[in-house]
This record gives C-alpha cells, sequence and structure tokens, in this order.
C-alpha cells in the first residue's frame, strides 16, 4: 500500500484516495520519441503524481508528491546536454 508523507502533515494511506489508474488522465511529453520509448504522467490527486512507462501502461506506476516531482524535472533539465 503506498503512502505519502506531507511536509507538516502526518503520513495518510494513499490508495483509497487515488483513482482507478485506468480512469486517471494520463500524458506524454510532446518530447517523446517517435518509438513511443518515454514516461506518461497523470495528475492522480492534488497530492499524487503518477509516473508509468508509456510502453507498459498496464505495469505498476510510481506514484510520487508534486514538490518531488518538480524536484526531479529540475535536476533533469539542469544535466548538461539537456
Amino acid at each position: 500500500m503506498h503512502t505519502l508523507e506531507e511536509p507538516g502533515h502526518h503520513r495518510r494511506t494513499l490508495a483509497a484516495a487515488l483513482p482507478a489508474k485506468a480512469a486517471a488522465a494520463w500524458r506524454k511529453s510532446s518530447h517523446s520519441a517517435e518509438s513511443g520509448e518515454c514516461v506518461e504522467i497523470a495528475c492522480l490527486t492534488p497530492h499524487a503524481i503518477g509516473v508509468r512507462d508509456s510502453k507498459n501502461p498496464a505495469a505498476a506506476a510510481l506514484i510520487i508528491a508534486p514538490d518531488q516531482w518538480r524536484h526531479l524535472l529540475h535536476a533533469i533539465s539542469s544535466r548538461p546536454g539537456s
């Protein structure tokens, strides 16, 4: 069962709060490769971002907090050659 800890808040269980994965509005980057090799993201709740493999959408998705998503995007875009 997934949990999410938010700054200043108690740890809470996400499983009951998340919409069905199939019902989420998943989207792919406009910069994704034509071969389809990329990830898709969806805002599952105000406190949960889903990240999944576009080639295997039925597989498990990574669930992260929005601030973690922003940190990841910043780290990726700050890399030389990005």
